[in-house]
């Protein structure tokens, strides 16, 4: 048995940081770590967190705001774990979860990637299935059944995670440290897609497991990163970023430049809509240039923007 470290990052949290940490530390694995990162909270967080830091039940760093990513890698290079869990603060991890996948990895050696199902919920109700369940072809990636609900994939999951994403969530997965020694952490200076674009480069070379039992609850509130209608745009912008850089890395992969081909133009659509639902035309008529030069076979896709963006300018001039 090895030690499994569970990474929690935390920003103006208060309200859920405990059920988290308590979820962690109620786990059925005797050798494991709940290192608790504070990405500069400016609420009651730390001192939510006093009598866990009191008992010496958690390792607590506190750093400046410096993004999710931030705060997962400053937990991984002080986690002690061979195995990494990265636990949001606002979701919850059944008490068998790291048995299930400490055992998954145990058994099956050739596997540095296993996650499992999951559930969301608000107020204590399901209100969605997971990501897994709602995409259907999902259950026809090629795999190898070990029992019902096991499954080991035959190839890397990089391509579905690009061109379908959401499929899996942060909170779900446990990737050995080896792996990520080898294919480095999460890029920093995103807030939004950071977790997919993770999971992609890590999934690229090394086999991936899933366990379909719902192991974690995923909590969903408004005050959530993607229920914040402020940071929508922002969002959307890190995601075509993100592209970009997938477009660059993945150069060489063929099947992935024909899915981020259709990708990037759709989320530029994504992103100038929202441009021009605030009336921030000039931008939107910008961006849309810039990426039609590169995008010449998404011009259809475009043209109910350029009607909306006209449609805009004549609406303002007869104000």
């Amino acid at each position: 048995m090895s030690r499994a470290s569970i990474i929690i990052p935390v920003y103006n949290s208060e309200e859920f940081i405990c059920s988290a940490v308590e979820s962690a530390l109620a786990q059925r694995y005797k050798d494991k770590e709940v290192i608790v990162v504070d990405d500069g909270s400016t609420d009651g967080t730390c001192k939510a967190l006093g009598p866990y830091r009191e008992k010496g039940e958690i390792t607590y760093i506190r750093q400046e705001n410096s993004g999710p990513s931030g705060a997962r890698n400053a937990g991984f290079l002080n986690a002690g774990g061979c195995s990494m869990t990265f636990l949001d603060a606002d979701d919850i991890l059944d008490a068998d979860y790291l048995p299930s996948v400490t055992a998954f990895l145990e058994d099956y050696p050739m596997v540095d990637f296993v996650f499992t199902n999951y559930e969301v919920f608000n107020n204590h109700e399901v209100v969605s299935r997971s990501g897994v369940d709602r995409w259907k072809a999902f259950r026809s990636i090629p795999h190898v059944k070990l029992g019902q609900r096991k499954r080991i994939f035959l190839e890397s999951l990089t391509k579905y995670i690009i061109g379908y994403g959401g499929f899996m969530t942060t909170s779900c997965v446990t990737i050995r440290r080896r792996r990520l020694d080898r294919e480095g952490m999460f890029r920093t200076g995103y807030f939004y897609g950071e977790d997919d674009e993770f999971f992609a480069r890590i999934n690229y070379t090394c086999k991936a497991g899933y366990i379909d039992r719902v192991l974690l609850r995923k909590r969903s509130h408004a005050g959530s990163l993607s229920h914040d209608r402020e940071k929508i745009l922002r969002n959307v912008s890190h995601f075509i970023g993100l592209a970009e850089i997938q477009k660059s890395y993945f150069s060489r992969d063929r099947e992935i430049q024909d899915i981020l081909r259709r990708k990037i133009p759709a989320l530029v659509f994504d992103y100038c809509w929202h441009l021009i639902d605030r009336k921030r035309f000039g931008e939107a008529q910008d961006v849309l240039c810039r990426y039609l030069k590169q995008y010449k076979k998404a011009l259809p896709l475009y043209k109910l923007l350029v009607k909306s963006y006209l449609s805009g300018l004549y609406c303002q001039s007869g104000s």
